[in-house]
């Protein structure tokens, strides 16, 4: 999953994130490169850490003042007076959060005979201007992101990028499904009525004729990608990559 790198790195506050119901705290370094990517909830009492602040790199609950790094390694717990009792509280599993680290920094992997959910490392990934993470967060998660290469590719990764315009991102929430997004997209017959009078959509007193062709075969982990040909002097592209990108 991702979402877009659409706020300013120098904030004192981490960006909650809520993707395929997660509940996720975003912030990075003061350079804008090493991005940390934390669920969104304090181990102590469960408040947003998204509320809190960033403080020498690392997020402070705004509850209680508890502070985590981005390894969600509890940090600080200002109620603990005796460095030694912080020091043990700090290092119990209980006190960890959830992480979603960047493939970019050195990821520690922990031994095999460990079971805590709060110590899976699942990486996240910056490309296209984009911050992609791994939603599952078991042990074996890691090397299942390693192996699974992110599902986009922009002119920029091909021979097209010569005559490609430049373009920016955009975001706008739709109460829909994705496969009722992809339908309404494939389906061109719509276009003339829907869209009457839209230069390229045709006109709904004389339908233009669309042609679909398949690019490649359909299937359930590669999706499909079919080309349409009709009145614009160019084909479109449509294309789906499970579990849910459309392009």
């Amino acid at each position: 999953m991702c979402f877009l790198l659409g706020f300013d790195s120098q904030r004192a506050m981490g960006v909650q994130v809520k993707l395929l119901g997660l509940s996720l705290v975003v912030w990075s370094d003061s350079t804008g490169t090493n991005w940390h990517c934390l669920e969104d909830k304090c181990s102590h009492r469960l408040a947003p850490l998204s509320e809190g602040r960033i403080e020498g790199g690392h997020v402070m609950c705004c509850y209680h003042g508890w502070t985590f790094n981005g390894e969600g390694q509890c940090t600080k717990i200002p109620q603990i007076l005796d460095s030694k009792a912080q020091s043990f509280a700090c290092s119990q599993p209980s006190s960890r959060i959830k992480v979603y680290p960047t493939q970019a920094r050195k990821i520690n992997r922990f031994p095999t005979n460990c079971v805590h959910p709060r110590r899976a490392r699942p990486p996240l990934q910056v490309k296209h201007g984009l911050l992609w993470v791994w939603p599952e967060s078991g042990l074996s998660a890691l090397s299942e992101s390693e192996a699974a290469p992110i599902r986009i590719a922009w002119p920029q990764d091909t021979e097209q990028a010569k005559w490609a315009l430049p373009y920016t991102w955009f975001v706008r929430d739709l109460p829909l499904r994705y496969d009722t997004t992809l339908e309404n997209l494939i389906d061109m017959s719509h276009a003339p009525h829907a869209h009457h009078g839209v230069p390229g959509m045709g006109n709904r007193n004389k339908p233009p004729v669309w042609t679909y062709t398949k690019d490649s075969p359909s299937t359930q982990e590669e999706g499909l990608c079919v080309s349409l040909k009709g009145p614009l002097p160019f084909d479109v592209k449509f294309s789906f990559k499970p579990p849910v990108f459309i392009r």
